[in-house]
């Protein structure tokens, strides 16, 4: 019988990504303020942890893979929290601008609701000085890892020219390269990345790639965007509804694990980090992708659940 352990491999995976810097603050509600109509609450303590790429990654040093992880970081000191995180199988390369800050999410919550988003961004286009480092950074690594996973949250380390060049640069060294590119306030930008060998998406990334995209008619749509994104295979994450997806010729339909959810920040990236430590993709290794972000949905932050916990399930 197969264990989690032997589902993914001890792989070396170059991940390429955003850093984001999600700060944490909890509070004990303590009323309404008596000049306007504001909730009041008392300090409890405050978190910083790497999000983003970041986030990838920590999740799949959890899992027990490895990792090259090459980023973007701003000159400010939001960047020693990133300096200070160290971790046996990691080996991190930072790429700095000067004048860029870094990006920031601070989540404030209390009586167990998130009451507030703020957001600190620097989203100018990099130099292309800098993505020359960056793509020399990629060239020097590939061959010592196994796959390429690029995490591009949209907040312009990844350009156009890049992108295409990381696709290039993986088809050289045949290695695949598995990708997952958000969707804020931004438009989709999957098309930069024509074929690469995995493409995750949630729903309305899928719609974004295929506006005909449907539930009802998933496996033709993903069919769809496969042949669009010249793929071999396209992830689409339901959340609680697990997942469907189209591997190769193979449309699969997993299911997720019944959870008790506080937060879903950081699931998706759960989800990705479990995929792309997977040594096949198949049933079994999306079920294992879908519990693993279930169980990172119960906790506040996007600090990883333990493996021991997916053991047990």
């Amino acid at each position: 019988m197969k264990t989690v352990s032997t589902t993914f491999s001890k792989a070396r995976v170059l991940v390429i990504g955003d850093t984001i810097f999600d700060v944490y603050h909890e509070g004990t509600p303590l009323g309404i303020s008596a000049e306007t109509p504001t909730l009041v609450l008392r300090h409890k303590n405050s978190v910083v942890t790497l999000g983003g790429a970041g986030c990838l990654v920590r999740h799949m040093l959890e899992l027990g893979g490895r990792a090259v992880f090459v980023t973007l970081l701003g000159k400010d000191a939001f960047s020693r929290h990133a300096e200070q995180y160290t971790h046996p199988n990691l080996v991190k390369i930072f790429v700095r601008e000067e004048g860029r800050t870094s990006t920031v999410k601070e989540r404030f919550w209390g009586g167990g609701y998130k009451l507030l988003t703020w957001d600190r961004l620097d989203d100018r286009p990099i130099s292309p000085a800098i993505e020359k480092k960056i793509l020399n950074a990629a060239e020097k690594n590939i061959r010592a890892c196994e796959r390429v996973a690029v995490s591009d949250y949209r907040h312009c380390m990844l350009t156009e020219s890049l992108a295409r060049a990381l696709i290039e640069l993986a088809r050289a060294h045949k290695k695949p390269l598995l990708l997952d590119s958000q969707i804020s306030q931004n438009k989709g930008n999957h098309l930069w990345y024509k074929g690469a060998d995995l493409v995750c998406l949630n729903q309305r990334e899928a719609a974004s790639i295929d506006p005909t995209w449907s539930m009802r008619m998933s496996e033709q749509s993903l069919m769809r965007i496969q042949k669009i994104m010249d793929t071999r295979a396209v992830v689409v994450k339901l959340g609680a509804a697990g997942s469907v997806s189209m591997v190769e010729n193979n449309f699969l339909k997993t299911p997720a694990i019944r959870v008790d959810a506080r937060d879903t920040t950081g699931a998706g990236d759960a989800f990705f980090a479990a995929i792309a430590l997977s040594k096949r993709i198949g049933a079994r290794e999306l079920a294992i992708a879908n519990a693993w972000a279930g169980l990172s949905t119960t906790l506040v932050g996007t600090t990883p659940p333990s493996k021991n916990d997916l053991k047990a399930i």
